[in-house]
């Protein structure tokens, strides 16, 4: 029987009866198969894309999560196209969300963003728990990637109210996308608060130390260098990146810098500069260093070594940190040795770098800078050209003859040296580093060599004599282009006369052996005079120049004066009085804005600038007898430019001290009405207590208008009517408090348990006072690791407020419940914890009271 029962089977099995088995198990390897192949193509995608992950902007915010690369487009496409036969052929395999998140990933690194977002749409309405929320986190960085900002903010908000039961570090990374879109935004404080919090509830280190990166960036644009040390601090603790593992180390030396600790600062920058892991970065280090002395003001030695990093022929500087050491020179010879010269040289080198010096400098208008002292420098020189010129006018034919002479043969000397100089490169282009350092022993161009310097010195004692060491005196190249055109004009002067006769002779032949052209000499008074008037103009550029761009009034007052005090060019001088008169309006000098406004009106009442002095200050000026105007009205129309019209009392003091500065009642009478309707509406948005004061004030002005004989009938009747208002509100206002003193008899006390919990109202949270905990993952980390179950939680509130005084070093002074509805043995087991807490250094030399939130529930 059973022999038969075998037979049957065997011929079951041989018919193909059980062949749905079969084919189950076929479907299920062909679908895995093809998941395995399309998860094989993008891993080797990911791993190109993220091999050439571009190098971090330290000066820019980054991305946490970093931006797709162009690498691995084409592994990309082979997942994509694997994971679409999975949705075609086997549409009913477990493996269809896993393909959906695939392709969702492919057309993401492929940059494909709108393409991205359709499959995550699709991907979180196909699946929930973990699946869905990494759903959220793709869709959110997809937002991110897109620059859809406001969106992403919006979109990531809302799934964090909706989803239940977040995984702890899946809730932490989607905020964390949330913090990196706040601060694409520019919304720094929102995304200090999100990284506080979450930051330390991360699990992969390499996510946490960018974040703990970008926190330290956002404390900076928020002006929290303390913070942001901490913050720079924590991230160069964790192992992770190359890069971030540098520049957040890099970081914290800059942020010890910017706190004042210059030695901590020096003492990383040395160990990054000789730890050889870093080897690819020394270069930057030097110049971290040279700029660290600049900012400890020894300037030597940063200029020593701001030098020899642009001389370093061997571990040459890139671009950027080229132009970022000229700039650091250019400042230092402007702010420290007052050298506007060399200083317009440095930054004119720093602009001829291939490099935007807008993207660099973020706090100050870089390019701006450089046009100003470009400008700076042109103006100089064309004034030193002019006064070279001049000088040389003054010569007779002997003297200006041996002066060509001598520059003759200085190019002469000059160009051998060139030569020489060509030879002994060519001869040692292969020299060893330590013959190299032997070449430069007398300095860049040889400035240190001693010979050298004495030659010059030599040379220029024959040229000028003992002429005054300023800038430009120097300049030859004046007299450089070609031979004479045409002769000079004969003058008076007996030296004139000698140069311009004999120009055609042997003067002329040694001019043109040396290459100068004799013609731009002003032999003539003419020629002088316009020479002087353009000096002058120059000069007057200078003052605008140093007023308008260079904010620098001291320098341009000076260069205004220079051409008032001039009779070089009589045009010019009513101008610079009215750009002089302009710059003491800007810098609130009243007294000598009249005193410039009074000289143009005395000594140019007809010229344009008058009248725009005038409208400049609103006034209507009429001139007496010695052609000088009113000073009442000027300081007037001082008053009303300078002092905004919101400010009442200020504006109404000061109209006060002008009317008693003055006889004329009329006039006296006119301000002091003014005055008092500004003390009015100074006493309109005060308290009672306080506007009393300002009531008083207008009362007294109103009531000596009314013992004026002089005033005008218009301006007495109008002080009648607000006498008598004021009158009846002061009469009103102590009313008003002798009735609340007879309440205050009448009520009775109020009951102590009525009164609020804490005494000071109502705290402001700890975050918006700059106070944040020292803590990674803020106050939610506290509360997960008190590991209360749901039901524990269901017995408290959502959120169980402290009150805490925070000294300035960011230890606690003291700390307090504010939530009434916690049972005793939590506040007890919260207590505890608390007692440890710490905030970041808060500043100042008090404490400080502020709020701070526990969420029970996410």
């Amino acid at each position: 029987m059973f022999k038969h029962l075998y037979i049957i089977l065997f011929a079951i099995l041989l018919t193909g009866c059980v062949s749905p088995i079969k084919q189950g198990w076929q479907n299920f390897t062909a679908y895995y198969n093809t998941f395995y192949n399309a998860k094989q193509a993008f891993d080797e995608g990911l791993e190109l894309n993220q091999r050439q992950q571009l190098d971090i902007n330290p000066d820019q915010p980054i991305r946490i999560h970093p931006s797709p690369t162009e690498a691995g487009r084409e592994e990309f496409e082979r997942a994509i196209e694997k994971g679409a036969s999975i949705l075609r052929d086997h549409a009913e395999s477990k493996y269809l969300t896993r393909a959906v998140s695939l392709i969702g990933q492919s057309y993401f690194y492929r940059q494909e963003y709108f393409s991205a977002l359709e499959k995550f749409q699709e991907l979180r309405s196909l699946t929930e728990g973990k699946e869905l929320q990494e759903a959220t986190i793709w869709q959110s960085r997809t937002y991110m990637e897109l620059e859809l900002y406001e969106e992403g903010i919006n979109f990531t908000q809302q799934e964090i109210d909706f989803i239940d039961n977040w995984d702890t570090a899946l809730l932490a990374e989607l905020n964390i996308v949330l913090a990196q879109l706040y601060s694409q935004r520019g919304d720094w404080i929102e995304a200090s608060r999100v990284l506080q919090d979450y930051t330390g509830l991360l699990k992969s280190n390499r996510l946490k130390a960018r974040a703990y990166f970008l926190h330290g960036q956002v404390h900076e644009r928020l002006g929290n260098n303390f913070q942001a040390l901490a913050a720079y601090r924590l991230s160069s603790s964790i192992i992770s990146e190359y890069d971030i593992e540098f520049n957040s180390k890099r970081k914290l030396a800059q942020m010890y810098r910017d706190t004042g600790d210059y030695q901590s600062a020096l003492q990383l920058f040395r160990s990054l500069e000789r730890d050889d892991k870093f080897i690819n970065y020394h270069v930057d280090l030097r110049y971290e260093i040279a700029t660290t002395y600049q900012q400890m003001n020894e300037v030597q030695e940063a200029v020593s070594r701001y030098n020899r990093l642009l001389r370093d022929r061997f571990d040459a500087p890139s671009s950027v940190i080229k132009a970022k050491s000229y700039f650091g020179l250019a400042e230092i010879h402007r702010d420290q040795f007052n050298d506007f010269q060399t200083a317009a040289a440095y930054f004119d080198s720093a602009n001829t770098q291939s490099v935007n010096l807008s993207d660099i400098y973020n706090d100050v208008n870089a390019e701006e800078i450089v046009r100003a002292f470009g400008e700076y420098a042109s103006l100089k020189n064309e004034i030193g050209r002019v006064d070279s010129l001049l000088h040389l006018s003054t010569l007779n034919e002997a003297e200006l003859d041996s002066v060509i002479r001598r520059i003759r043969d200085q190019q002469m000397d000059r160009a051998e040296v060139n030569r020489q100089q060509n030879v002994f490169t060519a001869t040692n282009i292969d020299e060893s580093p330590d013959d190299a350092t032997e070449v430069l022993e007398f300095g860049f161009l040889n400035s240190n060599d001693p010979v050298r310097k004495a030659e010059a010195q030599s040379y220029f004692r024959a040229v000028w004599g003992n002429r005054p060491l300023e800038d430009n005196w120097r300049r030859q190249s004046a007299l450089t282009i070609s031979s004479i055109e045409e002769e000079p004009e004969m003058g008076n002067n007996p030296s004139e006369t000698t140069v311009a006769s004999n120009g055609g002779n042997g003067l002329i032949e040694t001019a043109a052996s040396a290459g100068i052209d004799l013609s731009e000499i002003p032999f003539s008074e003419e020629e002088k005079n316009r020479m002087r008037r353009s000096k002058e103009q120059f000069k007057y550029r200078l003052g605008n120049l140093f007023f308008l761009s260079l904010n620098m009034p001291d320098s341009a007052r000076y260069y205004f004066n220079e051409v008032i005090h001039s009779s070089a060019n009589q045009e010019l001088i009513p101008r610079a009085i009215y750009s002089l008169a302009e710059l003491e309006v800007s810098e609130n000098n009243s007294e000598e804005m009249v005193e410039q406004a009074n000289l143009l009106f005395d000594q140019y009442p007809e010229s344009i600038f008058a009248d725009r002095i005038a409208v400049r200050l609103g006034i209507d000026y009429e001139l007496e007898e010695t052609g000088r105007t009113d000073q009442f009205e000027i300081a007037y129309a001082s008053i009303q430019q300078n002092i905004a019209d919101t400010s009442y009392a200020e504006k109404a003091d000061s109209l006060v001290e002008l009317a008693e500065s003055i006889s004329d009642e009329k006039r006296k009478s006119l301000i002091y009405l003014e005055a008092a309707e500004n003390y009015l509406k100074a006493a309109q948005d005060l308290p009672s207590e306080t506007s009393v004061v300002f009531y008083n004030s207008a009362l007294e002005l109103l009531s000596q208008i009314m013992e004026m004989e002089q005033t005008d009938t218009r301006v007495r009747r109008r002080s009648s009517l607000m006498l008598e208002s004021v009158e009846e509100l002061l009469a009103d206002l102590k009313e008003e408090q002798e009735n609340e003193e007879e309440d205050e008899v009448m009520i009775e006390r109020f009951p102590e348990d009525r009164y609020p919990t804490d005494p000071a109202g109502e705290l402001p949270l700890c975050e918006d006072v700059e106070a944040q905990l020292n803590l990674a993952g803020g106050t939610s980390r506290i509360i997960a690791e008190m590991n209360w179950s749901d039901e524990q939680k269901s017995q408290l509130p959502d959120i169980i407020s402290y009150r805490f005084a925070v000294n300035p070093d960011g230890s606690v002074e003291s700390f307090s419940i504010l939530s009434s509805d916690v049972p005793a043995e939590f506040e007890n087991a919260l207590n505890a914890v608390i007692e440890d807490l710490s905030f970041d250094p808060v500043g100042g030399d008090h404490s400080i009271r502020c709020k701070l939130n526990f969420p029970i529930r996410f």
